[in-house]
């Protein structure tokens, strides 16, 4: 769906109408990368497209769980008297009764309930949700949810550590990624998140989508309570202060997905171009696995699902720390 900039205008100074309305909002809720309308838009003016189009989601989910609401029953009763065999009508009369509401009680998953993943080990590990979210888990890092996530009105995560989110696109059942401090909401986007308990800074840089950042409902009273990101930006969030801001970002690189072909190439080179494209250093230690050809076709796949993918066909295992990898054969 194209958009055009003349529209975004309008919707933004309030010209627009209630049909060129619900199309933006369609626009926005389905589009993940497309920037070309919003780059002539000032930064101010993409907060604000943000901010109302974000607020519209919420508008939407409270509507559908009122409109979901148990409307009361109407029961309509008619008295008639009968005497010998003449049927008189003596009157007639009409009862109408509302059952009381009754308040909605809302259960919290017990401990039972609850998948919770640690990784111990030196390198990342990947835990795929029943949803379909991809989650990357940094080590000494861990993540808990409810089992039932896939049918749950809103898709909680609690995360303790760093970990990169790949979330599935649902427009009816938001993801919400709790840290304590600071909880990031997202509908289907491609982020990352590193919030160590020991930590005075928290911080949220997004890929690709449309993510909200916000504090923890205990802390919003203090200074900027809520921040909007778009691709190659960040949240920052600092214990000692409670500051919340946003800036820009390109230090993640490794997740920004590609379409690469080799053909019969010895990894080697393989190697250097993954190095040039993702801008990291690439190590392999065993110079025969240096000769191993590759012949594949990664379509649309960021650096860790390569890593991953050929760790599996040539019997290979990796590390990623920073800015490096290290690639060695099994023993």
């Amino acid at each position: 769906m194209k958009i055009s900039s003349k529209l975004i205008d309008s919707y933004l100074n309030d010209t627009c109408t209630a049909h060129e309305r619900e199309l933006l909002h369609e626009w926005f809720n389905s589009f993940e990368n497309d920037d070309e309308p919003l780059s002539y838009l000032s930064a101010t003016q993409q907060e604000e497209l943000n901010r109302r189009m974000l607020h519209k989601i919420d508008e939407n989910i409270l509507s559908r769980e009122i409109s979901s609401q148990k409307k009361p029953k109407r029961f309509n009763y008619i008295g008639i008297g009968m005497a010998a065999t003449l049927f008189m009508v003596l009157g007639s009369f009409l009862f109408r009764t509302e059952k009381p509401a009754v308040s909605k009680k809302i259960n919290l998953p017990t401990a039972s309930e609850l998948v919770m993943v640690r990784n111990p080990s030196k390198i990342m590990k990947r835990q795929l949700l029943p949803d379909g979210t991809s989650i990357w888990l940094k080590p000494n890092s861990k993540i808990t949810y409810a089992k039932n996530i896939a049918a749950s009105k809103f898709r909680e995560v609690t995360l303790s550590g760093e970990a990169f989110f790949d979330v599935k696109r649902d427009t009816l059942h938001p993801f919400i990624i709790k840290t304590g401090h600071i909880n990031t909401k997202v509908l289907g986007t491609s982020f990352n998140i590193k919030a160590y308990d020991g930590a005075d800074q928290a911080e949220v840089s997004v890929i690709t989508g449309k993510v909200l950042v916000y504090l923890d409902k205990r802390l919003k009273d203090k200074g900027t309570s809520e921040v909007y990101l778009l691709p190659n930006q960040k949240a920052v969030y600092s214990k000692t202060t409670t500051d919340l801001h946003k800036e820009n970002d390109r230090t993640l690189r490794i997740w920004e997905k590609d379409t690469f072909t080799f053909n019969d190439t010895p990894l080697s080179e393989v190697v250097n171009i993954l190095e040039q494209h993702f801008k990291v250093k690439i190590e392999i230690e065993n110079t025969e696995v240096r000769k191993y050809t590759l012949k594949a076709d990664f379509n649309k796949q960021n650096l860790p699902d390569i890593l991953e993918l050929l760790s599996k066909s040539m019997d290979l295992n990796y590390e990623i720390s920073d800015k490096q990898v290290r690639i060695n054969e099994n023993k």
